[in-house]
This record gives structure tokens, C-alpha cells and sequence, in this order.
């Protein structure tokens, strides 16, 4: 296994932490090898003296060759915005 990691912190009262990280992983299945790849996002909180996990978020990486239609213009504008207090 090999991991990535990222990460981001928060200005909560809280101390929160955003961890984005590439998972790869090799194993075997019916005797026949596989590679598995996921990009994942975690959101941790603190609360007391633990860390807890929020929130979890897995996908599969784009294939090879792959090309973004947002590339050019940057991401299309946001039609809702939400807040999360914690």
C-alpha cells in the first residue's frame, strides 16, 4: 500500500483537518493479481482530546489521457453555496 497525503486546517473553533490522499493497493483474487487506485478525502474534527472522522469521500482516478472540459475556463460558477458550522 502506498499512500499520498495532503493536508489542509481549518480556522474552526474546533481544529479540523481536511487529508486528501491517492490509496494504492495490490492483491489477489481467484489466484489472479489486481491493483486498486482511489483518491480519497477525509475530514477529521477534533472534539475533547480525540480526533474523529466527519466525513469520508472515495473515487477512481481519471483514466490515462484524460482531459477536464473545465480545463480551459477553470471550474464552472457555483449555483448554491452551503456553510457547516461546527
Amino acid at each position: 500500500m502506498r499512500m499520498n497525503a495532503r493536508l489542509m486546517f481549518s480556522a474552526s473553533p474546533k481544529p479540523a483537518v481536511i487529508a486528501r490522499h491517492n490509496w494504492t493497493s495490490e492483491s489477489e483474487l481467484d489466484g489472479k493479481a489486481t491493483t486498486t487506485k482511489i483518491k480519497v478525502m477525509q475530514v477529521w474534527l477534533k472534539d475533547g482530546g480525540a480526533w474523529k472522522l466527519l466525513a469520508r469521500q472515495a473515487a477512481r482516478p481519471h483514466p490515462a489521457g484524460y482531459v477536464s472540459r473545465f480545463r480551459s475556463g477553470g471550474p464552472p460558477p457555483m449555483k448554491h453555496a452551503f456553510a457547516v458550522e461546527v
